[in-house]
């Protein structure tokens, strides 16, 4: 064994890689259950529209003033319906800016010696690549993290007829109490699609946790819990409500607190400096291009210098996650301070 994992391993009579010999998958590229960073990104959840207008591509940035006309609360309403000739109301516009800092979001970096790689085993090439999707995974990982972190702060309020409702968390129960059998609780399901309905969502509700609530979705869909991979359109189109396991979303929230939102509620925005042609260097000791992460589509700044045979390479990508303005609906109304992501509670009875 090396001494250090920086140590390059010189070559033996014959060296072969660790998933080669002891398991049918990559046991050091083991993958985080972080399942709502897959779904924001999807054509479920995006048309990329907001993208495009704060970082459209060739390193641009912009500000983007979305501006609307809240919605009339039925408050507004009078039982007088007599001949009116002036009014004194009046209907106004709020705008909300979305951007993104160019220098806040993930980044890492390696270097790698010449010098040593003469005496490993792996073709350079074949070690380069592999070492840079390392790296792409890391970010990915990264990139999960602060989606569930920034998600966990972009909650609102509930519709004004939900109810076990306190300081905008909701809690219920998946289980009956020990006295009644202490079994799956069907009555969890019925509260997360009533609340869905009660503060409008139109569609149906994704649900993002871990812990009790997938094993709660895994009994209630007998294994029906939406993939990597899968087409999540078609997924919702045979479920009352889809839940999506990600381990870092109940971290972020702490004890078994889960979430709930509706697809186009929040965006992920990223920015590229290296994307566009004028934007990109290639020459003999320094490049700087976009580069494509092969498992996910991802989109990533890359960086390589080379310093008399020490070759030092930057991964890095500005992004930002970003949801509804909190002021859509005037006082009174009854979806007030919704958002449409909304923070569950789990508490079973004894």
């Amino acid at each position: 064994m090396s001494q250090s994992v920086n140590d390059i391993i010189a070559c033996p009579q014959i060296q072969e890689d660790l998933n080669t010999q002891f398991v049918q998958f990559d046991p050091l590229g083991a993958k985080d259950v972080q399942g709502f960073t897959d779904f924001v990104s999807s054509g479920m959840n995006t048309n990329g529209f907001l993208q495009n207008q704060v970082a459209g591509g060739n390193g641009k940035l912009k500000q983007v003033q979305l501006v609307y006309t809240p919605p009339i609360a039925e408050s507004s309403v009078s039982d007088d319906a007599t001949k009116l000739c002036v009014s004194s109301n009046e209907d106004g516009q709020i705008s909300h800016t979305y951007e993104i800092d160019p220098a806040v979001g993930s980044a890492i970096n390696r270097k790698f010696t010449i010098a040593e790689l003469a005496y490993m085993c792996k073709d350079n090439s074949v070690w380069f690549a592999q070492r840079i999707q390392a790296m792409m995974d890391a970010m990915e990982k990264k990139i999960g993290t602060d989606n569930a972190t920034q998600l966990a702060l972009l909650t609102g309020a509930f519709g004004d007829g939900d109810n076990d409702v306190a300081a905008n968390v909701k809690t219920i129960s998946t289980k009956k109490s020990a006295a009644a059998g202490g079994d799956f609780d069907i009555d969890a399901i019925s509260e997360i699609i009533f609340s869905a309905m009660d503060a409008g969502y139109g569609n149906k509700p994704f649900v993002f946790g871990y812990g009790e609530i997938l094993k709660y979705f895994k009994k209630l869909y007998a294994g029906s819990i939406a993939a990597e991979g899968i087409d999540y359109g078609q997924f919702a189109a045979s479920n009352d409500a889809v839940f999506i396991a990600d381990k870092k979303v109940k971290t972020a929230l702490g004890s078994e607190n889960f979430l709930m939102l509706a697809p186009g509620a929040v965006q992920l925005l990223t920015y590229l400096e290296f994307e566009g042609s004028l934007n990109t260097v290639n020459d003999g000791a320094y490049k700087q291009d976009v580069i494509v992460n092969p498992k996910t589509g991802r989109k990533f700044d890359f960086q390589l210098k080379n310093d008399c045979g020490n070759i030092s390479v930057n991964i890095k990508l500005a992004h930002k996650l970003v949801g509804l303005p909190t002021d859509m609906y005037p006082v009174g109304h009854s979806h007030q301070n919704v958002t449409f992501v909304n923070e569950f509670a789990i508490s079973n009875p004894a």
